[in-house]
């Protein structure tokens, strides 16, 4: 939904700034997703509620091997690592 995309960008820009490991943030179904990524970056972009380049921190795909290559891409260049992102614990 609207309300874990704003999380998840909201979150990466924590990430970034706070030194947190950042975590793949992928929709599936662009034709769903397109308008909602329009109008948050117009609408919250414009307003300075996310930074400029914050949506392209999200994947917007059709193809489920993209979005399986990304989470493994991910799980590959974290494993290992003591912090990963709890969503892939």
């Amino acid at each position: 939904t609207a309300y874990e995309i704003s999380l998840g960008l909201v979150g990466s820009e924590m990430c970034i700034r706070d030194s947190i490991e950042s975590f793949p943030l992928i929709l599936f179904g662009k034709k769903h997703w397109r308008g909602l990524l329009n109008w948050a970056k117009k609408t919250l972009e414009g307003a300075g509620y996310i930074s400029p380049g914050d949506i392209e921190l999200l994947t917007l795909t059709d193809d489920v091997d993209e979005a399986v290559e990304i989470l493994l891409n991910y799980i590959r260049k974290t494993s290992g690592r003591k912090r990963i992102s709890q969503a892939f614990n």
